[in-house]
């Protein structure tokens, strides 16, 4: 019955196109619901071609024609046909066959010039994954090429995966501020200018800042500001810096250094500040039995490692590892001996927002030579008009960094031009604030003449 029923579908579109075939070399043509086999038998018949079907087309075909076609035009239909269902149409002269395309295995070879990342992280990534039957991949490192040949389809999927991981890194400029605070010079500073916190134990900037802050009122951002940085974030930044300038004019600050990195998203940069200095590490004698010592050059200074990651809310993840090292006398030999201190951290800030970094700790001990005007300056007997007087301080080195993701759209040079509009900001309110706390230093209702802080001062220096 099936037999009949097919061989009854054959003659039917046999019968339609008779008049078609013989008349003109124009087909006129509607199908609707035939199967693929089948379709491929009428083509067969039509167009007077032999078509093997080494794997027999499963689907479908269904279509409708506003005019008649040529027998070109139908083959070229049964091939868009058979591509859309996963099946290749191979044409050899009269003669075509049909073959699965996952079947076939065409070699394709293509060189892909890599923009962002480095062409050996690629073989690295990819090596554990791809199939190497089907491919084989090499890679140009001079020219940052990534080289595949294999099976054209496998090729293809390679190219794609390959394109989504060379992707435009984002990247953090990071500042970076290496500062040494006395702590007698900031005591000194809260006296001055009657600001409580730095009379606190363990001064520290956060709270000498925050109040600042207090006696520094509202901060308007400047039209024109393009990083989006929020108010209370831009506040934050400019009380720090008008700490340390307060600092600084009072003498009780100095900047070692300010160091900036430009460092690509998950990529490690450091900063080393410092010298080479020889380091006497074992003695030899001569034949004669003379010492001769033996010398080793080493690095003596800070060095700043910082890894940035931008998170998933925008913000930035800091690796940081802080390492100094200094060289100090031996009292039991002259040779000196290196006092390493380290700090290894991580810290979540938003773009645009500091991080402190103290702890380094050292004393310094200074003669001070007081005398009497005038009469010290007597022949003979100006010394006695002189006395020397030893001073004990503890000096903090501070690390500041302030980390500033680059938009995406834009480059560094508009990262900096956005920065100095902040510093010029910085700048004015600095100077705003300072002229304030002066004034109300030199006002005699607001002067400190109050007994809790003239028993601190004695207490402070009575302890040195």
């Amino acid at each position: 019955m099936y037999l009949f029923f097919y061989l009854f579908r054959i003659m039917l579109y046999a019968i339609i196109l008779s008049n078609t075939i013989f008349a003109d070399t124009k087909i006129d043509l509607r199908v609707k619901e035939l199967e693929l086999v089948d379709f491929v038998h009428l083509v067969s018949k039509t167009t007077k071609k032999n078509i093997i079907m080494i794997d027999k087309p499963k689907g479908s075909v269904e279509f409708a024609l506003f005019s008649k076609i040529s027998e070109n035009e139908l083959e070229n239909i049964l091939d868009t046909t058979l591509q859309a269902n996963g099946y290749a149409l191979i044409k050899n002269n009269d003669i075509f066959t049909i073959v699965d395309k996952s079947k076939i295995n065409t070699k394709s070879r293509k060189i892909i010039e890599l923009k962002n990342i480095e062409a050996q992280f690629i073989q690295e990534i990819i090596s554990n994954s791809y199939d190497k039957d089907n491919a084989s991949v090499d890679v140009d490192r001079y020219g940052n090429l990534v080289i595949l040949y294999g099976n054209e389809q496998y090729i293809n999927k390679l190219e794609a995966f390959i394109k989504e991981l060379d992707i435009e890194k984002l990247q953090i400029y990071v500042e970076a501020k290496i500062i040494e605070i006395s702590e007698i010079g900031f005591r000194e500073v809260g006296f001055k200018y009657g600001l409580n916190s730095a009379l606190l134990s363990g001064n520290s900037l956060y709270t000498l800042s925050a109040e600042l802050g207090l006696k520094g009122g509202k901060v308007t951002i400047p039209s024109g500001f393009d990083l989006n940085y929020p108010t209370s974030l831009v506040k934050s930044s400019l009380n720090l810096w008008t700490t340390l300038s307060l600092l600084q004019t009072n003498n009780a600050l100095e900047i070692i250094s300010e160091p900036s990195i430009l460092a690509l998203n998950n990529q490690e940069s450091s900063i080393y500040v410092g010298k080479r200095q020889s380091i006497q590490t074992s003695t030899t004698t001569d034949k004669n039995g003379n010492p001769i010592p033996n010398m080793e050059r080493v690095d003596i200074g800070l060095s700043l490692k910082v890894k940035p990651r931008i998170t998933s809310d925008n913000k930035v993840m800091l690796d940081i590892k802080v390492q100094q090292e200094e060289a100090s006398e031996n009292g039991a030999s002259l040779s000196p001996v290196s006092d390493k201190k380290e700090i290894q951290t991580t810290a979540i800030v938003q773009s645009g927002e500091n991080v402190i970094l103290g702890g380094y700790i050292k004393n310094k001990s200074n003669v001070i030579e007081d005398s009497v005007p005038f009469f010290s300056s007597l022949p003979i007997f100006g010394n006695l008009f002189k006395y020397n007087k030893d001073s004990k301080d503890k000096i903090s080195l501070v690390v500041i960094l302030t980390p500033h993701i680059v938009p995406s759209s834009k480059d560094l040079t508009y990262l900096q031009y956005e920065l100095t509009k902040l510093k010029m900001l910085e700048s004015k309110y600095s100077k705003d604030l300072l002229n304030k706390l002066e004034y109300k230093k030199e006002d005699k209702t607001l002067n400190i003449t109050n007994d809790l802080y003239s028993e601190a001062l004695k207490s402070f220096y009575s302890s040195y």
